[in-house]
């Protein structure tokens, strides 16, 4: 006889098995990715995402393929983050698949990431009209939705430590200097440099001389 949770538990097999079959179809962008020269740091990155965005399903213990195929049926963001990683990092033969990756598997609609240079443990919270040009940016780099970090004119763009946080809707612009550690507030607006270990937090604006 059926019990109460039967429902359940078929609409539970079922969503398994879709998210498994979609992490299957990503094996050959992970097996591409992992045996490009940027595998280091597109594993760098693979291994700290989780930490920030639990996947729907626990990849099997030390299994780098299954870890980054199933952050890439899940999460359109890693996919840009990728994609950065094999144009920039992963040699001639992986930066020359990329424009046919891109069309199987898709980035991020909305997300624009082209720094010169980014370190190793970067992660992006959903990636939604977020901008990120930046002359480089170190290790450990977090970032959150509705971020524009850029450039102020031409040449003059941000340098940005290890271990940096740039929360929901911040503007980092110009050339300047976002050290170590320092943490940028939800909204703020930073011009200026920003030492290590510092949090800045609120909207820098202010009224201009009338001309």
């Amino acid at each position: 006889m059926p019990t109460a949770n039967a429902p359940n538990d078929t609409m539970d097999r079922l969503r398994r098995a879709r998210i498994q079959a979609l992490e299957r179809g990503c094996v050959p962008l992970a097996r591409i990715a992992l045996g490009s020269q940027a595998r280091e740091l597109v594993l760098a990155d693979a291994r700290r995402w989780p930490k920030y965005a639990p996947l729907p399903l626990a990849p099997t213990r030390d299994d780098d393929i299954a870890l980054v195929a199933a952050l890439v049926a899940a999460f359109p963001e890693f996919r840009t983050l990728l994609y950065y990683r094999l144009a920039r990092s992963g040699g001639t033969r992986a930066k020359s698949l990329v424009p046919a990756l891109r069309k199987v598997w898709r980035p991020h609609p909305t997300l624009r990431f082209h720094p010169d240079e980014l370190g190793p443990g970067c992660f992006i919270l959903h990636g939604y009209a977020t901008g990120i040009a930046a002359r480089s940016i170190g290790a450990n780099f977090i970032v959150g939705q509705h971020v524009v970090v850029g450039y102020k004119s031409v040449g003059k763009a941000p340098t940005i430590g290890d271990d940096v946080t740039v929360y929901v809707g911040a503007i980092v612009i110009g050339d300047i200097t976002i050290g170590d550690g320092a943490v940028i507030g939800a909204g703020a607006v930073v011009v200026h440099d920003v030492p290590a270990g510092a949090t800045v937090v609120g909207p820098a604006a202010r009224e201009l001389e009338k001309r």
